[in-house]
């Protein structure tokens, strides 16, 4: 249906008694003598209002259907409007969330608890780093010389906390904090420790092993194997600690290589073949450093 190009309400009825429609109203009354020209005038307006009754509708009609699609088009803008801003409002509050995960967060305390007697000694972010990534590490980071080492350079800030480097982790790389990849000019290896060194040492790890969630049975063979250590008859040989510290040192790594390779023992077995190998390493070094003396006498 064609559009209907003008409003109904602004037309105006004719005047049918005026003299435009004279000769109209005259023709009809003389073709029929009963009708007077009221009677064609009013026929006349009678006509004109049927007809603009029904433009009238058809207008209406079509303003009705103008003003539905109207509104349909703007409840679709204000739904698309709606469901942007609610895309918008989850985007923002994903990226809130996110941020809120990243964002430092503050411990509670006891109000009625004050600090201890005393401090235990804290080994370096890169000792606890290897440890947090189930890797081997020196002992001497875990002993008070370690712990010192640490605290001292902590001090000094030699490494901006906020720095950052590269590192690998697992399969991806990612950005760590640079102080945590630095390992301390001054460690000293294992098998060069006192076994007072070992001693405490070993127990810093092994609390420290628990707090960074290693597995209880990971955790009670490394206890059994350091207790073995300590109980172990080569202790009572001449140089006996320095045997059982080679053999400590040497046997963790490897402990730590087969666990990569998911090829894993239990460390808390003591093999003796690989003690007598230590004791005569530690042997062998006592009789070359004899010599050295016997062919160097100003040594002496």
């Amino acid at each position: 249906m064609a559009r209907i190009a003008r409003n109904p309400d602004l037309d105006l009825c004719p005047d049918f008694a005026g003299p435009i429609f004279r000769t109209a109203r005259d023709a009809i009354t003389t073709a029929d003598p009963n009708k007077t020209t009221d009677n064609v005038v009013a026929d006349f307006t009678a006509a004109w209002q049927a007809d603009w009754d029904i433009q009238k509708a058809a207008w209406d009609a079509q303003e009705a259907a103008d003003q539905a699609a109207r509104d349909t088009t703007a409840q679709a803008a204000s739904d698309e409007a709606a469901r942007k801003q609610a895309e918008l409002d989850a985007e923002a509050a994903a990226e809130k969330r996110e941020a809120d995960k990243k964002k430092p967060k503050l411990n509670d305390f006891d109000s009625t608890k004050g600090v201890g007697d005393s401090i235990a000694p804290r080994p370096s972010s890169f000792a606890l780093r290897k440890l947090e990534r189930f890797e081997y590490v020196e002992l001497w980071y875990f002993t008070r010389e370690g712990c010192t080492d640490a605290a001292a350079s902590a001090a000094s800030k030699t490494i901006n906390e906020d720095a950052l480097a590269l590192a690998k982790l697992d399969d991806f790389v990612g950005l760590r904090p640079a102080a945590s990849f630095s390992a301390s000019k001054n460690v000293v290896k294992d098998n060069d420790l006192s076994w007072e060194q070992l001693l405490f040492a070993k127990n810093s790890m092994l609390e420290h092993m628990a707090a960074l969630s290693w597995p209880d049975k990971h955790v009670s063979s490394l206890a059994d194997f350091w207790y073995s250590l300590e109980t172990h008859p080569s202790r009572s040989l001449l140089h006996g600690d320095r045997i059982v510290l080679t053999y400590q040192a040497e046997v963790r790594i490897e402990w730590h290589e087969r666990l990569k390779g998911n090829k894993g023992f239990n460390i808390a077995f003591i093999n003796d073949n690989l003690m007598r190998r230590a004791s005569d390493k530690i042997w062998d070094s006592v009789r070359d450093a004899v010599s050295s003396l016997h062919r160097s006498p100003s040594l002496i």
